[in-house]
């Protein structure tokens, strides 16, 4: 690239600057304590619940998904509510972290609607293990030396992989 080219692309945001622009634009909460914990109760109470449809989820996922991902969401939005809205919005679309935030809301939102709205059942099954599995990669990517561990689990996953593709 040309300096005149580089230049205009590093003044022009990119998607993710502009969503985050517009997002923390429209919702705007100050820090309030006990709606934090009300909400992270209600969401912990729903993601318990929904662990007591585990056990039959290969029969009936609709249960669990439902339960799950409305635990999930209340989670999250709690979390708002104790970084104010422009440094959660910051952490959650970093780079780091976009993919996967990303990921983690459109399996939280095609969970609801496969199970509360439409009874999808092998779609159920396969958001409620994209929740799972994005839900740990999620999580980590808060901890502190979480990105050493999500990279370990993506290495260990690619050599188990092929070795059991190969094995079968």
């Amino acid at each position: 690239e040309t300096p005149k080219e580089e230049n205009q692309n590093s003044t022009q945001p990119d998607c993710r600057q502009k969503t985050l622009s517009y997002l923390q634009e429209k919702i705007e909460v100050e820090r309030n304590y006990k709606l934090f914990f009300v909400l992270l109760s209600l969401g912990g109470l729903l993601a318990c619940l929904s662990l007591f449809f585990l056990p039959i989820i290969i029969i009936s996922p609709r249960k669990f998904v439902s339960f799950f991902s409305l635990g999930s969401l209340l989670i999250l939005i709690s979390f708002l509510f104790i970084y104010g809205t422009k440094s959660y919005f910051e952490k959650l679309f970093s780079k780091e972290r976009y993919i996967f935030t990303i990921m983690f809301f459109a399996s939280i939102f095609l969970g609801i609607f496969c199970a509360i709205i439409n009874s999808y059942f092998f779609l159920s099954l396969l958001c409620a293990g994209i929740q799972v599995f994005t839900l740990v990669i999620f999580t980590l990517s808060f901890i502190p030396g979480g990105q050493s561990g999500i990279s370990a689990i993506f290495s260990s996953f690619s050599t188990f992989l092929p070795s059991f593709l190969r094995s079968n």
